[in-house]
């Protein structure tokens, strides 16, 4: 294996994908980065051209592995042998997971206000990527996640009674549902809908 320059990958975003299945998802598709397939890792021990151990923690969907050296930096390998360091955590696509994962918690621990900074960060992101890992976003899982938490957030402001703070957030929830594929905004529309009733009975 080629000697390649690393970049940083912490133990406490691997740690994210492997206690959150929805992350995980996320991860595999569209980002290609599947945990799934380190089970299928190399059967011989891995080391790179200094002598360093690899452990595989993830794969993608062409054979390529990624492995995380003892120093906790990562790289990528592709199926012929070739590897390089990657940044997975700096794309756009693993921005607005990343701030996807940190509204729920916020919303839930009745954090509102920065639960709206979080989602307001997220739609900073999709607007400007950057790059295309979100070329598909509308059509997969992660655009029907991005708009049910929208609406998440939106019915726990009604329930608080923060009816300017609900309307605002149901129009961007409503905007980004208006973006998805059909199939994906299905699964977020009876959620849609209970929130623009709520957000109704306080207005």
């Amino acid at each position: 294996m080629a000697a390649v320059t690393f970049c940083d990958m912490t133990d406490q975003a691997l740690r994210l994908l492997r206690e959150s299945a929805r992350l995980a998802e996320l991860a595999a598709f569209p980002f290609n980065f599947d945990i799934g397939r380190a089970a299928h890792g190399n059967v011989e021990e891995v080391r790179t051209a200094s002598g360093d151990p690899l452990g595989i923690v993830a794969g993608d969907d062409t054979g390529g592995r990624y492995f995380v050296c003892a120093d906790g930096s990562m790289l990528y390998a592709d199926s012929e042998g070739s590897a390089g360091n990657t940044a997975l955590q700096e794309k756009a696509g693993g921005r607005v997971s990343a701030r996807l994962d940190q509204a729920r918690p916020e919303r839930e621990d009745a954090q509102l206000a920065q639960a709206i900074r979080s989602l307001e960060a997220l739609r900073g992101v999709l607007a400007a990527p950057g790059d295309d890992s979100l070329c598909h976003w509308q059509g997969v899982n992660l655009g029907r996640f991005i708009a049910e938490e929208h609406y998440s957030l939106t019915r726990a402001l009604a329930d608080a009674r923060h009816p300017e703070e609900a309307r605002a957030l149901l129009k961007a929830a409503d905007a980004i549902l208006g973006e998805l594929s059909e199939n994906a905004a299905n699964g977020a529309r009876e959620l849609a809908e209970g929130t623009a009733a709520r957000v109704r009975e306080i207005s």
